[in-house]
């Protein structure tokens, strides 16, 4: 959409450089959503250094993995280059299901699809050091979970206040799960 409509990305570029510039925090990153193509994530690195932004100094381009597509093409976006990629469970799912987690319960229990098809990726992930964080309702799915600590995420968004007091405990049985296993 930033790419179709640039009005939409220039307010954007303008609200981050006034936080980062404007109000010294420089601690912030900027992550680029839903992309379907590196082709894509080329011309809107393209457009955001026309507007001064490009990775260099302490700023990072996080990138969204949204669509089968990123995974199957996760070389080319590292060709591309990024710093970090932000993983949405729910919409992987639903691409590779055919269903919403919403759904109900028996859906999310479907998970083993999405574990095999994002497996080789962590690989690549970590051999090019590429943080990884996880978003989406599955994300504190105990087989999805489990598999997550398992291959060393970054890091866990949680939407509600819910999720957010529940995630220690679902990392901690998760770890649980694990050490048991390995016994």
């Amino acid at each position: 959409i930033y790419l179709i409509e640039k009005s939409l990305l220039k307010e954007a570029v303008e609200a981050f450089f006034f936080v980062r510039v404007k109000k010294n925090l420089f601690n912030l990153e900027l992550a680029i959503p839903y992309l379907r193509s590196s082709e894509e994530l080329m011309e809107i690195k393209r457009e955001l250094l026309s507007m001064g932004l490009s990775r260099k100094g302490s700023l990072k381009f996080w990138i969204e993995f949204k669509v089968p597509e990123n995974f199957i093409n996760l070389e080319k976006y590292l060709e591309v280059g990024f710093d970090g990629a932000i993983l949405d469970l729910d919409f992987l799912q639903k691409s590779l299901g055919g269903y919403d987690v919403e759904e109900g319960e028996f859906y999310k229990k479907q998970v083993q699809t999405l574990i095999k098809f994002l497996e080789p990726g962590f690989k690549i992930f970590h051999q090019h050091k590429i943080p990884v964080l996880v978003k989406g309702s599955l994300n504190l799915y105990p087989d999805v979970l489990e598999f997550l600590v398992e291959k060393g995420i970054w890091g866990v968004v949680v939407n509600t206040a819910l999720e957010a007091d529940s995630a220690p405990d679902h990392l901690s049985w998760a770890e649980k799960r694990m050490v048991m296993k390995r016994l």
